[in-house]
């Protein structure tokens, strides 16, 4: 495997990945209108592009050994107080063989490099990622209903503390 920062090259490998992740994350969660509006609100070329291109963001894909096929990603936000994970998604086939852990690792070491004390996180409260989160060292410090458009984020926020 191989993490590489993402570039806007990388935007159609990442929206593609993005689909095939959250229709086998959220489709047992939520209604698919809700699915497509957040993809494309969240997956959008120019949503992406200003994500990859913000230096207070971390964009790091995980690539098979021979960058073909994308395995993995998460964005991070670089924030005052704590650094966010946004996103971190496995390909639903890729799921079970430590690409997330691995992404993890990745984040708390970028974290540490810009001097954060925590890294926090919002999950949905039926996703299951969220026991993945638990047993890697994260709380969950407040349950939250963030309205979006005609819909609700029904989320964890989860933090977890550096040491």
């Amino acid at each position: 495997m191989k993490f590489l920062k993402a570039s806007t090259q990388h935007i159609a490998q990442i929206q593609h990945l993005a689909r095939l992740t959250w229709q086998a994350t959220y489709e047992p969660i939520l209604e698919q209108d809700q699915i497509d509006f957040m993809l494309n609100m969240f997956y959008a070329q120019p949503y992406l592009e200003h994500q990859i291109l913000n230096k207070t963001h971390d964009f790091v894909l995980l690539f098979d050994v021979d960058e073909k096929r994308l395995l993995a990603y998460s964005q991070c936000i670089d924030m005052e107080w704590a650094y966010k994970i946004s996103k971190l998604y496995v390909h639903p086939d890729e799921q079970g063989k430590q690409y997330g852990v691995a992404l993890l690792k990745k984040i708390e070491e970028d974290a540490k490099k810009r001097n954060r004390q925590k890294i926090v996180l919002n999950v949905n409260r039926y996703n299951p990622a969220q026991t993945f989160y638990l047993k890697h060292g994260f709380q969950i410090i407040e349950q939250v209903d963030i309205p979006l458009d005609r819909f609700f984020l029904n989320d964890y926020v989860m933090e977890k503390i550096l040491g």
